[in-house]
């Protein structure tokens, strides 16, 4: 009996001390909280030792004890947190367990691949270039329209997404392919296969002109100089390659072509190389995408950018373009 009344005596000192070492590191704590994360394949070991640098817990034994007593120990989901150090160890532990909220991230059209990859992995969704060097071919057979794809260039839909943190990168491209099978692919007609193509013009429209009136007429101008075997000479097709195919995330500078610039090999230098670039140069939308597949013929051969209005000047004589360039670029 004594023996009994020994082990429960220690048994009620352990539970004391254990709800003692679970308590707040400082329960008087105001601010904001402390920004903590899990990243993906961290374990109980690893978080432990993180909320212990943060001065998040009280002691690290406890919290091991109390979430591998309780069957949560691999629970704990990857993410962003925000943690006060005026919760208790079981507090934290239930917000580990539950996970972070979505994270709302917008894709702006015009975005390419390499910027998305950024602004995914700058808010916690994956990690920096998962989506930049994705095995996208693989999906071919779910999505047919990438069979004659080049690239995921072209694909990656803007709209407003939500995404668990540290989302799995099959997740976040499917998403992304199934916005774009649902919004933009009932716009082409019969086999994307021959529509590819559009969607590489989509792509320079987007970069080159803001309005939809001028997006058209350039959709037509395109297609007139590749019927006379014109080269395009369209700058953001080489902006896209001087910039390692990033457009938000090059400096302006650096986007500045220079003769040298225009005189460079290079497949997406269309001042020197005939017809379409081999993949689009940035993500369409709908308009883009509308404008590249209706086409306006006009005389127009050639086109500036108003530098104040962005308003598109066409010409259709070199003459005519080179007293535009005089009249409003210089």
């Amino acid at each position: 009996m004594l023996l009994v009344v020994s082990i429960a005596i220690v048994l009620f000192i352990a539970l004391v001390a254990l709800v003692i070492a679970l308590q707040p590191i400082d329960r008087l704590a105001k601010d904001a909280g402390v920004k903590f994360i899990i990243a993906k394949g961290d374990g109980l070991k690893e978080v432990v030792d993180n909320l212990d640098k943060e001065k998040l817990i009280k002691s690290t034994e406890a919290f091991k004890l109390y979430n591998l007593l309780s069957g949560k120990a691999h629970l704990f989901k990857p993410g962003h947190y925000t943690v006060s150090p005026a919760w208790n160890s079981v507090q934290i532990s239930k917000l580990l367990i539950d996970g972070p909220p979505e994270i709302s991230v917008i894709i702006f059209e015009g975005e390419t691949v390499k910027d998305i990859d950024y602004r995914l992995s700058a808010a916690g969704v994956i990690n920096a270039g998962e989506l930049e060097k994705y095995d996208w071919q693989k999906l071919a057979i779910d999505y047919p329209f990438l069979r004659e794809a080049g690239s995921l260039e072209g694909f990656v839909f803007g709209d407003t997404y939500r995404f668990a943190p540290f989302s799995d990168i099959d997740i976040v491209v499917r998403e992304f392919l199934d916005n774009f099978k649902k919004q933009a692919l009932p716009l082409f007609e019969g086999e994307f296969a021959a529509n590819y193509q559009s969607l590489i013009i989509a792509s320079l429209i987007e970069k080159e002109a803001p309005f939809f009136e001028d997006r058209k007429i350039i959709a037509g101008l395109i297609y007139r100089r590749m019927k006379l075997g014109m080269r395009l000479q369209l700058d953001a097709a080489t902006v896209y390659e001087k910039c390692g195919e990033r457009f938000a995330t090059c400096p302006s500078q650096t986007r500045r072509l220079s003769r040298r610039d225009l005189a460079s090999k290079g497949v997406y230098n269309t001042y020197l190389s005939k017809g379409l670039p081999p993949t689009p140069i940035a993500n369409p939308g709908l308009s883009a995408i509308k404008a590249a597949l209706n086409p306006v013929k006009t005389r127009y051969i050639f086109y500036i950018s108003h530098p104040r209005t962005r308003k598109t000047i066409f010409a259709a004589t070199l003459d005519e373009h080179n007293r535009n360039r005089v009249k409003y670029l210089r």
